[in-house]
């Protein structure tokens, strides 16, 4: 049976904009079989919400910035058992805030990282034919007492003009030419 419930939000309460704790508020509306709660059991049943959704949605934010965190392997894996092994326990209606948290947290995450890889890719490749040949140019030099710095400078322009590519020396030297 669906019923559809219509609330007043009293106008003075600032409400999170939250699809998942307005799901959570609804329920237990729905529990405590109420048409319309005076202010106080409003504000009551609302906190309780929060607390249920907060609560599984800061455990998922958690989890993931563990995950993510730049950390050895060793490291990453000890601290995702920590978690695990104390993870909050929670009801099936967290269960499922959780659950959610993980995929959105997880999601935007991977898309930032896979968008700043592919743009980092985009310039690699868009460098690799200009970067190949600077490259073989300093193995190749006469000078092997040339500086790194010297060197970029005599060919930042010849990259310019042989591949249309603006870099300049201290991309050269810092970045194309090998460390060492």
């Amino acid at each position: 049976m669906d019923r559809k419930i219509s609330l007043e939000i009293p106008a003075d309460i600032k409400l999170e904009d939250s699809p998942e704790l307005y799901a959570a508020f609804i329920r237990q509306i729905e529990k405590y079989q109420m048409s319309q709660p005076d202010r106080d059991t409003f504000l009551d049943i609302w906190t309780q919400a929060l607390n249920r959704t907060r609560a599984a949605t800061l455990a998922a934010r958690e989890l993931v910035r563990i995950y993510w965190e730049p950390v050895s392997k060793i490291d990453a894996e000890r601290n995702l058992r920590r978690w695990f092994e104390n993870r909050p326990k929670f009801d099936p209606y967290q269960e499922a805030v959780f659950t959610w948290g993980l995929i959105e947290f997880a999601g935007r995450r991977a898309l930032k990282e896979g968008v700043s890889r592919r743009t980092s890719d985009a310039a690699k490749s868009k460098n690799a034919k200009p970067r190949e040949w600077v490259r073989n140019e300093w193995a190749s030099r006469s000078d092997k007492g040339q500086s790194k710095a010297s060197f970029a400078r005599q060919y930042a322009p010849l990259v310019k003009k042989r591949f249309g590519v603006d870099v300049t020396p201290e991309q050269i030297s810092r970045v194309w030419l090998p460390k060492g």
